[in-house]
């Protein structure tokens, strides 16, 4: 369900709803993927369709009964969430997407709340008032790494975001201090998974020395197209992270 709701809201703020409301901005920051996108859309937002709707039928499907009528609404939620973040190109009021600090903290809060509503609702805890504390500390986590991870791909399209009025904070602080500022957090993030008596101890260091690497590595990779690794980074570490608790 994760994997289809989140292919399908990422194909769709790609295709948008119609070609007009393509945005010109990732037409100049990405000319080949746009021009797949646009000469592919109907067959690009059938599939993001199918996916939604996909993600829908395995909650109507599998979801706890308790719990199944919210998570069958996510993914209709998520398609409305990625409307209203930039359905059509800037015009003379910004969008959700062109506000400084706010475009950020919004991708954050609707990959968070996504993720921390499915491990909440189809994992149940069977002590919910120990688990909470947990679950917060693992969806802030979360909502910084997102954020961080966002900022780095905001530098891909600095330029074009310029152009059109989208403010970033890679446009305020800079490339170098940007990249600087999300090495801080993600090495904050590593220290505070360590140190937190909040789960397991192996299942801390194991999160904690993923992301500090993974952090460093990201800070040394060459700063032209950030944004494929920095999207392939949390797959990876996840995968390490697996492998070692699986190992322990």
């Amino acid at each position: 369900m994760a994997f289809a709701a989140g292919v399908g809201v990422y194909l769709l703020d790609r295709a948008k709803l119609r070609n007009s409301w393509l945005d010109p901005a990732d037409r100049e920051a990405h000319p080949e993927r746009f021009a797949f996108i646009r000469d592919h859309a109907g067959a690009v937002r059938g599939l993001a369709v199918l996916l939604l709707v996909g993600a829908g039928a395995i909650a109507a499907e599998f979801a706890p009964p308790r719990d199944r009528g919210i998570l069958e609404a996510v993914p209709l939620v998520a398609f409305a969430g990625v409307v209203a973040y930039a359905a059509m190109p800037r015009g003379s009021r910004p969008r959700i997407k062109d506000v400084l600090i706010v475009k950020n903290a919004y991708v954050a809060l609707g990959i968070t709340g996504f993720a921390a509503l499915m491990s909440w609702l189809w994992f149940p805890a069977v002590d919910p008032v120990a688990a909470w504390r947990s679950w917060a500390f693992a969806a802030a986590v979360v909502a910084i790494r997102v954020v961080t991870d966002a900022m780095l791909c905001d530098l891909d399209d600095l330029d074009a975001d310029a152009r059109h009025a989208t403010r970033t904070l890679p446009g305020v602080l800079g490339r170098a201090r940007t990249r600087d500022l999300v090495l801080a957090l993600q090495l904050a993030i590593s220290l505070a998974l360590v140190l937190a008596p909040l789960a397991p101890m192996t299942a801390r260091v194991a999160w904690g020395a993923a992301t500090a690497v993974g952090a460093v590595a990201i800070r040394l990779w060459p700063a032209c197209r950030l944004r494929d690794p920095v999207d392939l980074g949390l797959a990876v570490q996840a995968a390490v992270v697996a492998a070692v608790l699986g190992l322990v």
